[in-house]
């Protein structure tokens, strides 16, 4: 039989404090222990009569204790306590299923938005660190002196400003791994804007160089909407310079 006098406080058989009691009946008994894990005591045979409903515990157990910081974790695991009483309520695979459906949303979007959140910060930060960086020498000689070497700056800046709007178009569909820190996206951040500004200024030489879209030489606009288009799509300058090479080849 379970310990019927497991109460709050007391120490669950792994060593940890029990927190909250979730659900207790007959041949088990649901609780939340201090680490805000979802632990449970029962029968020696009823795991067996719940193998789908353990399965998914562990399975979700299992992803919380990631990169995750410990409030999200909490939050998911809580819920997944919920999931878990049901669960071996309702003894039935399916409806195992339907209440774990919801604990996996929860934790994907908290995955989404606390990675999210570190990507989109390392974009920003790398924006105003290289803005400082290049405003200082271009206002005090760069602009006064070579109009080319303001246009690629510009070209530069557009190219990230396009990556921006990619990133603001695909944020419904970016996907994160709760298996990777937050430094790793962090720096990921960090790449797209300086990918960004390095495609704009590719963008620009090929065009003074008269290697591609020789029309834009004298038309700064062109170029500026063409270092955008190169910035929001990461496969345009790669794209150009392997159609640009046999074509040089054949010349």
């Amino acid at each position: 039989m379970p310990r019927k006098s497991l109460n709050i406080g007391d120490i669950a058989d792994h060593g940890l404090k029990v927190m909250h009691i979730v659900s207790e009946e007959e041949d088990y008994v649901v609780y939340v222990t201090s680490d805000g894990k979802a632990g449970f005591e029962c029968l020696r045979d009823f795991v067996a009569t719940r193998p789908r409903a353990t399965q998914l515990h562990d399975e979700i157990v299992w992803k919380c204790f990631t990169a995750l910081p410990d409030k999200i974790r909490r939050k998911v695991l809580q819920q997944e306590a919920y999931a878990l009483a049901n669960s071996f309520s309702a003894n039935d695979d399916a409806a195992a299923d339907a209440y774990y459906k919801s604990v996996n949303q929860l934790f994907e979007a908290k995955v989404k938005e606390y990675f999210l959140l570190w990507y989109i910060l390392g974009f920003v930060t790398t924006i105003l660190v290289g803005g400082c960086l290049i405003a200082a020498p271009w206002a005090t000689y760069i602009h006064t002196q070579s109009h080319n070497a303001t246009m690629a700056i510009a070209a530069g800046i557009t190219g990230t400003v396009g990556a921006l709007s990619s990133i603001l178009q695909r944020i419904s569909s970016m996907e994160f791994n709760s298996f990777h820190s937050k430094w790793f996206y962090l720096i990921s951040g960090k790449a797209r804007a300086v990918i960004g500004f390095i495609f704009g200024l590719v963008l620009f030489f090929l065009v003074k160089s008269d290697i591609l879209f020789s029309v834009a030489k004298t038309n700064s606009w062109y170029i500026l909407v063409l270092a955008f288009l190169a910035g929001i799509n990461e496969r345009f300058i790669p794209d150009l310079i392997e159609q640009s090479v046999p074509a040089a080849k054949n010349q």
